[in-house]
């Protein structure tokens, strides 16, 4: 995984795949890799895997909550560096590149777009895109695979 180069609004060290029992740093923390990924500090939520997509909710000033998306989520969208389950923290993926999981085979190019599969992106039609959200690789069905995404968003029934 990769490790923070101390970008943005606060010096955060460590690797971006940390997982902790308790916050070491305030949620809703932003900071980059030396690639220019851009991760923010969340927490996690049951069955939440690597690679998996999330939806994330800020309510009543900084209160936030995380839940893998389904066929009717709406709002933004991060992508999992570890497995952060109920109870942990760690970093999601808001900007770059990073390792998203498909449901299905995807096409290099194509839009990604929420499944049936809690968590689980593919580039199916029949699903909601998710804007700021593309495939870079051909990918078989339950692999991981590049994912470029830019502050990617779930809004209504868009594309559907």
């Amino acid at each position: 995984m990769a490790n923070f180069v101390g970008q943005g609004p606060l010096a955060v060290e460590g690797d971006t795949a940390e997982v902790d029992a308790s916050p070491r740093t305030r949620v809703g923390t932003r900071a980059r890799d030396r690639d220019g990924n851009e991760y923010i500090y969340l927490p996690g939520a049951a069955s939440v895997a690597a690679g998996d997509a999330v939806i994330w909710v800020v309510a009543f000033g900084t209160d936030v909550t995380t839940g893998r998306t389904i066929t009717t989520s709406t709002g933004p969208i991060a992508i999992a560096m570890a497995a952060v389950g109920s109870g942990q923290y760690g970093w999601f993926c808001v900007y770059g590149v990073c390792s998203a999981r498909a449901a299905a085979d995807v096409n290099a190019n194509a839009l990604a777009r929420v499944t049936a599969t809690d968590g689980r992106l593919d580039d199916s039609g029949t699903n909601r895109m998710i804007i700021g959200a593309k495939w870079m690789e051909d990918i078989s069905g339950g692999a991981l695979g590049p994912l470029h995404i830019s502050y990617p968003y779930i809004t209504g029934n868009l594309g559907a």
